[in-house]
């Protein structure tokens, strides 16, 4: 997603329903825009960390502690490789995804 197309949501971000996934739920204000173009790729192009359901019972104190490795190495160049060659799948920790 380009920061540029975020930046044209009415609301960008917000807290999802308790039914639904937060990513889903961002995605889903894409899908109903009637102007949404879309192109894919068969490369890595973002990192999926681990969601709300397997640390619902964490404080907030405790999942900033998880995600700031990683947002500490997120834009170094050649994370994303490394990562991806590290991945594997149903692994926990940080699952690598193309956007297809």
């Amino acid at each position: 997603m380009r920061r540029s197309a975020y930046l044209t949501l009415a609301s960008g971000w917000t807290p999802a329903p308790t039914t639904q996934a937060s990513d889903i739920h961002t995605w889903t204000k894409f899908l109903r825009r009637v102007d949404l173009r879309v192109a894919s790729q068969a490369r890595s192009s973002f990192v999926k960390l681990p969601g709300r359901a397997s640390r619902h019972d964490h404080p907030p104190v405790r999942r900033l502690a998880e995600l700031l490795p990683v947002l500490a190495q997120v834009n170094r160049t050649g994370f994303l490789d490394q990562a991806h060659a590290q991945a594997t799948v149903g692994v926990s920790d940080m699952i690598i995804r193309s956007v297809h």
